[in-house]
């Protein structure tokens, strides 16, 4: 009864539309990418507790041909309610539907890709750099904020993916391929 309670809590009180400019910010700190979300987010209550996302895109950077690197028509998450009470994520299926993936690489060899690439070897940078810092000092919130995040553990059962195309085009080599 508690767990229906709560559940009937967060649905009535939280509406997660509230949370799309701090993702689309996130996805802008994390890749340097815009992340554009048309559709709403709703919660989804069949077969498990979950968010859908609508129409979702993640656009190229400057100078590619293509609107978009990455584009979906619906996103839906399942996530187990009661390993949140212990710190753990546990997300069942993700499902990717009418997802488009444009991967463009240009006559001078930059890909689209290489933003992502970049970003996280950035992030990689960054986490051992703040790492090293936190060793080399003895202030404890440091250690408490890195301790505090691995406390968490995620799992992710799969993804689904369905009515899905890939474009390839290389303008380096001269070819085009088209995958659905």
């Amino acid at each position: 009864i508690a767990i229906l309670g709560a559940i009937l809590a967060l649905v009535l009180l939280v509406n997660p539309n509230q949370f799309k400019p701090m993702i689309i910010e996130q996805a802008k700190a994390q890749t340097g990418l815009e992340l554009v979300i048309d559709g709403d987010i709703s919660w989804q209550f069949f077969p498990s507790i979950g968010l859908e996302l609508g129409q979702t895109e993640l656009r190229n950077p400057q100078g590619f041909s293509k609107l978009n690197m990455f584009k979906v028509d619906s996103v839906v998450i399942d996530v187990s309610v009661t390993p949140l009470f212990n710190k753990k994520l546990e997300i069942g299926n993700v499902v990717l539907d009418g997802a488009q993936v444009s991967l463009e690489t240009l006559k001078d060899g930059r890909k689209n890709i290489d933003a992502l690439t970049k970003a996280q070897s950035t992030q990689a940078q960054a986490a051992e750099s703040s790492t090293q810092e936190a060793s080399s000092t003895t202030e404890p919130s440091a250690a408490e904020t890195a301790s505090a995040t691995s406390d968490w553990s995620i799992q992710l059962a799969g993804v689904t993916i369905s009515n899905a195309g890939v474009e390839i085009q290389d303008l380096q080599a001269g070819s085009f391929t088209k995958l659905y």
